[in-house]
């Protein structure tokens, strides 16, 4: 039984009572129903109040005055009044289920229950009693008890359209799709003009990747109610998904229209600009977000990855350090920022900022997979091979890690478990080019020249532009002495990455092989233009101008990697170049 029939009952049955329709109370009872009618609740409890003073045993006037409370927000008055009532009359049922909804709205679901299933008992005819149960059993989680009381509701009133959109939610939440889309649809049949309920079903399709009957219903549903923004919001989603951005940046439009200081709107429109690449249009609209609200963690986050994506990353790094000062303990905030300082250069943050994120969550596989790759990038393998291993203990899938810990273990020299962990990431990724190059290189360090060379091919057919590939093969082919195919592979490799220091370096070996000094001394001279900060080119060269009996080259090219540190520069250096002036 809804309230306001409720209430007009109580005001007639009220006018009848003997000995208190006197023409003040009279007068008074009528203005109390007029004011609550019209919403001015604390003018029907003002003439509430003065009734009751009169007539204090009266329950129909506690129960009155108690569902004004309620709508005064006043729980504690309300629960007071409706006690009353039922103390004066413990077989009258309304106070009771008022009751019951009282407690439900101060969420002591456990009264609530209470005084429904009591109402109930009372009288198990109405079916609102078991709606308003079914609801709060959904609440509780006791689906079972909500279907049968939804199930009892409709029973007794099966032309109600709310009942079935109530079972309708309820169906959703314990994933009966089916069932909640037949229940939806007849609560449109029963009442095609029902507030929400086309909403909901536009929600179901979406969620079940039917956007096209997803988009029906927002129609409908903003034709019903034209000047709801979220049902623009809801319906822009959908033609996002079908890949309309300009009809959804549309709809956003006229949810802006409808709510123009509401920043997440804004913030919905940026990120479907950003989208369709827009970047200063996304931009523009991420900042009015901020503007209109600037406690939005999610605004500054949203124009943080558009301007990583623009490679701005230092403007990056300040909307997330704002963000992160809104909402600490969000772990993806954390993160977006660590892969900003990398690509800004600031790798020591980079790592704090993933260790921050261990601190939050020391169970996070992919946070210690994330720091290993830092570690790897700067050459830290030992503890990257930590990191690596770690993560793989808290997800034996992690693909990262499972990637990187054999290619760390390359670097560190350790080649047969390098080959062993390689292998694992090949069984689940068979087109990693990078893992098979890896893997020949820890082959050629072991000398199987054959093993690596076949590992190099695939890595090629992989990826034919793969110019490191084609130098270890080179290196392999000449290991085997197949000194003209090595050199085509050598030459391959300068033609597809001219930067490459170490494709020259591999170049001059192979003609010191062939002892060409001109070709060899030319290849030394373009890999130390390329890398001038390292020693042991300079070493190395210095060793092979000596081969070539040039002392004062090789002893100038010694000095100067002596002067680097070079512990062999300053070995030769002193053996061979004490006389020398």
């Amino acid at each position: 039984m809804k309230l306001r029939k409720i209430i007009i009952s109580l005001f007639i049955s009220f006018l009848c009572i003997t000995g208190i329709h006197s023409q003040s109370n009279d007068s008074l009872i009528k203005e109390a129903f007029k004011c609550d009618s019209l919403g001015d609740f604390q003018c029907a409890l003002k003439n509430l109040n003065v009734i009751i003073e009169n007539d204090s045993n009266n329950e129909i006037l506690y129960n009155f005055r108690g569902l004004v409370h309620s709508k005064l927000y006043d729980n504690e008055k309300s629960i007071a009044d409706l006690k009353k009532a039922i103390m004066l009359d413990s077989n009258w049922v309304e106070p009771i289920f008022n009751l019951g909804m009282v407690y439900y709205e101060k969420e002591d679901f456990q009264n609530a229950l209470h005084f429904y299933s009591k109402s109930i008992a009372l009288d198990p005819t109405q079916s609102s009693f078991f709606s308003n149960r079914g609801v709060l059993r959904r609440r509780l989680k006791d689906y079972a008890g909500s279907m049968k009381d939804y199930n009892t509701a409709i029973k007794l009133d099966p032309k109600l359209a709310q009942y079935y959109a109530n079972r309708g939610n309820l169906k959703y939440e314990i994933e009966d799709y089916v069932g909640a889309l037949k229940d939806y649809n007849s609560a449109v049949s029963l009442n095609p003009k029902y507030p929400g309920i086309f909403e909901k079903i536009g929600d179901l399709k979406f969620y079940l990747k039917d956007f096209n009957g997803a988009l029906i219903a927002f129609n409908k549903a903003i034709i019903i109610d034209p000047n709801n923004f979220e049902n623009y919001i809801s319906r822009a989603k959908v033609k996002e998904a079908l890949k309309d951005i300009n009809g959804a940046i549309l709809d956003v439009n006229k949810a802006i229209n409808l709510n123009a200081q509401n920043g997440f709107l804004f913030k919905t429109r940026a990120d479907l600009k950003a989208d369709m690449g827009n970047d200063t249009g996304a931009l523009s609209d991420y900042s009015h977000a901020i503007k209109l609200d600037s406690n939005v963690s999610d605004f500054y986050t949203g124009r943080a990855l558009l301007e990583i994506d623009l490679e701005e990353y230092s403007n990056a790094i300040f909307d997330l350090n704002k963000a992160i000062s809104l909402d600490s303990l969000r772990t993806f905030l954390y993160d977006i920022r660590a892969y900003a300082y990398h690509f800004n250069n600031q790798v020591e943050l980079s790592v704090m900022d993933y260790s921050k994120i261990i601190s939050l969550e020391p169970g996070n596989s992919d946070a210690y997979a994330d720091r290993g790759y830092i570690f790897y990038s700067i050459d830290s393998f030992n503890l990257a091979l930590l990191d690596f291993k770690t993560a793989l203990k808290f997800n034996p899938q992690n693909k990262k890690a499972l990637e990187n810990i054999g290619i760390v273990r390359y670097f560190l020299g350790d080649y047969k478990i390098a080959i062993q962990d390689i292998n694992k990431h090949l069984k689940i990724d068979k087109q990693s080019y990078m893992s098979l190059y890896y893997r020949g290189n820890c082959k050629l360090e072991i000398k199987d020249y054959n093993g690596c060379i076949s590992d190099f091919n695939n890595a090629i057919l992989l990826n034919k532009n793969f110019a490191s590939a084609y130098c270890s093969r080179g290196i392999a082919k000449m290991n085997l002495k197949q000194m003209d195919a090595s050199i085509l592979d050598i030459k391959k490799s300068i033609a597809l990455d001219s930067n490459n220091y170490f494709a020259f370096l591999t170049m001059a070996r192979f003609y010191m092989e062939k002892k060409n000094q001109k070709e060899a001394i030319a290849a030394f001279n373009k890999a130390i233009s390329l890398n001038e900060n390292d020693g042991y080119l300079l070493l190395e060269r210095g060793n092979a101008k000596y081969s070539f009996n040039d002392l004062n080259g090789a002893c100038a090219d010694w000095g100067d990697a002596a002067a680097m540190s070079i512990p062999e520069a300053i070995s030769n250096l002193t053996e061979f170049c004490v006389t020398v002036k």
